[in-house]
């Protein structure tokens, strides 16, 4: 015979004439965003949608006397509706009355006073969702390569991850928001989950950029209103950069170059900072007319 307790949470313990205990949780058969996206990188109006999803959970795990201590995409789980539920309670525990617990948390995602003061907080939750926030955007392929054992020493010098390194698309709004989650000093982060949350709640994007690698140039795809917009970055065989912007109606794959929008170039580091200003332009909803 089994017999069920049911808890406000959804979650009940079913204890069997035996005397075993079992668990029994919903079930998300999409996973987590870890499973889904592997370490891609997730454009940045999803991006922000589950971000914005895991704050709220954590506003109400702070409410109520709690800290995390273990934000990661792993642990962002994707319902049929595509919302997300912040899950992995395994090293929540409470806050003590100065606020503070003790120093557990997921190595790469933990802050810097957690190895250099032994102490974590709501603040190293929203250090911990910060990592979260820079990996999605980016993909772990932007994280630095750094063993190990050199890691804890990075993440308290504020070099892991790199927050001076973003792919060219991501607008300032979101490097700010990102960049302040991740200051080396807790008291510059943001004050608590709901203000992060109130902050990315005001991050407008109007397009979404689709990267991609190819042997000599860099593709960005992205839909502007109704129109399409290819941007391409291409090294020539002089070493010279060279610029390309074509435009296409929604539906069509009819594509017309924007001459006012492309160039030609010596310097790679100058074409960088054109292409994300002309990138960026259109996410920001203010496409230039020229480079």
């Amino acid at each position: 015979m089994l017999y069920f307790l049911n808890f406000p949470s959804g979650k009940r313990v079913i204890t069997s004439s035996n005397g075993h205990l079992y668990i029994a949780m919903q079930h998300y058969t999409n996973g987590s965003i870890d499973d889904y996206w592997g370490g891609s990188i997730v454009p940045l109006k999803k991006a922000i949608r589950i971000i914005r999803d895991a704050l709220q959970g954590l506003v109400y795990v702070h409410l109520k006397g709690h800290i995390h201590r273990d934000i990661k995409p792993s642990n962002l789980l994707i319902k049929s509706n595509g919302d997300i539920v912040l899950s992995d309670f395994g090293l929540a525990t409470r806050i003590t009355d100065a606020g503070e617990a003790l120093p557990l948390g997921y190595l790469t995602h933990c802050a810097p006073e957690v190895f250099a003061e032994d102490r974590t907080s709501i603040l190293t939750d929203i250090y911990g969702v910060g990592v979260t926030f820079y990996r999605l955007i980016n993909g772990d392929a932007y994280l630095p390569e750094i063993q190990n054992s050199e890691l804890e020493q990075a993440i308290i010098d504020g070099n892991y991850p790199d927050r001076n390194r973003y792919r060219l698309y991501i607008p300032k709004s979101i490097k700010r928001v990102i960049n302040k989650a991740l200051h080396v000093l807790p008291e510059n982060r943001f004050s608590s989950a709901l203000q992060m949350l109130r902050a990315i709640e005001r991050i407008k994007i109007y397009t979404d950029w689709e990267e991609i690698e190819e042997d000599n140039s860099i593709i960005w795809r992205g839909l502007f209103k109704r129109a399409k917009y290819k941007i391409e970055r291409t090294v020539l065989s002089n070493g010279a950069i060279r610029i390309s912007t074509y435009r296409s109606a929604k539906g069509s794959s009819i594509e017309r170059q924007c001459h006012a929008l492309s160039k030609r170039f010596r310097e790679r580091d100058n074409t960088d900072k054109r292409i994300a200003k002309l990138l960026q332009s259109f996410t920001n909803g203010r496409p230039l007319v020229r480079l």
